[in-house]
This record gives structure tokens, sequence and C-alpha cells, in this order.
């Protein structure tokens, strides 16, 4: 609501928090929430470029007037629905098994060049 009767169109707006959580913590809540032991939570390797944090400002929407108003527990809880909801095959598509991966890498598909004279 806030963006499309304040937004500027074409822009980008990020909705985040200002609570940061570590990959760790939110593994740990998702295991939570489906009942399952801390020691189901398997760490892979770091990437030599993995980035020390991932944060999403919210300050463009907060300029706009809005604020954070759902729990962490309760907007995880939404998100887990949403895909138990709507399934795997309604959203993601292609190679599971190598999006899984610790270090995927894309498949490489050959390009051409366009026709000429069109």
């Amino acid at each position: 609501d806030c963006v499309l009767h304040k937004g500027t169109e074409g822009s980008v707006y990020n909705i985040g928090t200002e609570k940061e959580r570590t990959v760790a913590q939110v593994a740990a809540d998702i295991a939570k929430h489906f009942g399952l032991p801390q020691n189901k939570i398997v760490s892979v390797k770091d990437r030599a470029f993995n980035d020390q944090r991932y944060f999403i400002g919210s300050n463009k929407l907060a300029e706009l007037g809005w604020t954070e108003r759902t729990p962490w527990e309760e907007g995880l809880k939404k998100t887990i629905q949403w895909y138990l909801d709507n399934g795997v095959e309604g959203y993601w598509y292609g190679d599971l098994d190598n999006a899984l991966q610790p270090h995927p890498v894309a498949a490489m598909a050959r390009v051409t060049d366009a026709p000429t004279g069109m």
C-alpha cells in the first residue's frame, strides 16, 4: 500500500529488518519450526568469496512511512506455509540438485549469434 500510493514508478524497494540474523540462526529457526533437532543442520565450507553478512536495508520504504509490523517468527511461519501450500513445482524450475550444492555452477549453454539480415 505504501509503495502503491507514495512510491516512484520503476524504483526498487527492499523489505528488510533492523534485527539481523545469521544464516545459522535462520536454519535453527526453520529446524525448530519442523520439530527437527539442531544436529540435522549441516554446515558446508564457506566459499572463498563468501559475504560476511546479508543485510537488506529498507530505508527507502521507511522514507515513505513504512514500518516493520510482522515479527520474525510470524513472517517465517507464513513463508514456510506459502512454500508448503504452493509446492516446489509451482515456484522452482530447473536442476534443483545442482542448486542445492554448496558451490553451484550454472550449466553452460551454447550461445549462437543471432541471424543477420533480419
